[in-house]
């Protein structure tokens, strides 16, 4: 993420980017010119994230499924999961009033692994 390139547009809560547009901070970085190509833009408010990194997580899919059991079994709310290319880490977005739920169960699934240090951290 490189927030200097150009057309990046980092703003707080509007609704377009008119103003953006008038003052010339915003081009299409293609062709130059003041047309975007973005269509929209969606944000999740009040969401925790959390994190399980380490060895044990490299191209096991059983760490991803003693994950989301995890959560299912604590009735938590997964709204998105990404996994890292390197497959060293699971994220996960829940809604923020379940996070450290979130966190304890991933610490209670993963207590062994953690012990051990071959998940090096459980995070929020």
């Amino acid at each position: 993420f490189n927030p200097e390139f150009i057309g990046t547009v980092i703003e707080g809560r509007s609704q377009s980017l008119v103003t953006s547009l008038k003052d010339a901070k915003v081009k299409n970085w293609r062709t130059k010119s003041g047309e975007i190509p973005i269509k929209g833009i969606t944000s999740v408010d009040k969401t925790s994230l959390v994190t399980l990194e380490g060895a044990s997580v490299i191209g096991g899919a059983s760490a991803a499924e003693r994950f989301m059991g995890a959560m299912a079994d604590n009735d938590i709310n997964v709204l998105i999961i990404t996994q890292a290319s390197s497959e060293s880490s699971i994220c996960v977005a829940v809604p923020e009033n379940q996070g450290q739920k979130a966190l304890r169960a991933l610490e209670d699934a993963f207590e062994l692994e953690l012990a051990r240090s071959t998940v090096s951290s459980v995070s929020l």
